[in-house]
């Protein structure tokens, strides 16, 4: 601990919260990271916490949680229940609680911490580097003040938007939150393929990764739609076209993200059933 007061908790640093960690640390200037303790009871995410310059301790109390302002729930869902049984009891009236648990809806964050103000968020791991993309619904009874604390400390990750209807959320985590992983799957299978043709496999990983990664910088810094960038280097009769013919053929690309994205949003809905 150090001698600062926080203002901020992350309850649960994994990937997901240690993520927001990093984002906070870089490009939220409002709150110094001793301003921030860490609870979890892995010592690796306590370390890490502390080499930024965070409080860290092990399980909530109310001789830490007092002048608290802002907590964000950053655990597993099947962990929900225990842990707010741990926590509510801590969080001062009024506390802003912004949730990035997939699958536990606002009516039920609601009952599990009567005395916060709850926001429902989703934002992703490319949240650490600023460049994460997070949805989040606020509760009805969410102030305007508290909604805009919520907005900047989320924006600290990258991109933000606000959705009216909770549901999509689930959306957001099929698309976005799980989205990281279907890019590195991709530059996984190109290298995949091109060590099945002969290329040795160090050349192979980093060229498929430099060029996922390069992709994805020309549609930051352009400004245009994958589509457009996508016929920009497709030329007619060309070697891009003849793999485009088979990514976008018969049970290709379109129709396997689809099966994809259709799952995922279904075992996000399976987990807010418990």
């Amino acid at each position: 601990m150090n001698d600062v007061a926080p203002r901020l908790a992350l309850i649960g640093a994994g990937r997901m919260g240690g993520a927001l960690l990093q984002a906070w640390a870089k490009n939220y200037a409002a709150l110094k990271p001793r301003e921030i303790l860490v609870v979890d009871p892995a010592h690796g995410a306590r370390d890490d916490a502390a080499n930024l310059g965070c409080a860290t301790a092990t399980k909530p109390s109310k001789d830490l949680f007092f002048s608290l302002d802002s907590i964000v729930l950053a655990v597993k869902p099947q962990l929900t229940d225990k842990i707010a049984e741990e926590v509510a009891p801590c969080l001062p009236a009024g506390t802003l609680l912004i949730s990035i648990v997939a699958g536990v809806s606002l009516e039920k964050l609601k009952t599990l911490f009567p005395k916060a103000w709850v926001v429902r968020a989703m934002p992703n791991t490319p949240a650490a580097l600023g460049k994460g993309a997070t949805a989040f619904v606020p509760h009805p009874e969410v102030t305007e003040g508290q909604r805009e604390r919520a907005l900047a400390l989320l924006k600290a990750g990258g991109i933000v938007e606000e959705l009216k209807d909770e549901k999509l959320l689930d959306v957001i985590t099929a698309l976005s939150g799980s989205g990281p992983a279907y890019a590195f799957l991709l530059a996984e299978a190109m290298a995949k393929a091109a060590i099945n043709e002969g290329l040795p496999p160090d050349v192979a990983r980093t060229f498929a990764q430099a060029t996922v990664a390069g992709a994805g910088a020309m549609m930051d810094a352009k400004g245009a739609t994958p589509e457009s960038l996508r016929e920009m280097v497709t030329s007619p009769g060309g070697t891009t076209e003849a793999a485009l013919g088979v990514l976008r053929g018969s049970d290709g690309l379109y129709d396997l993200m689809e099966q994809a994205i259709g799952a995922a949003i279904w075992r996000a809905r399976e987990l807010a059933r418990g």
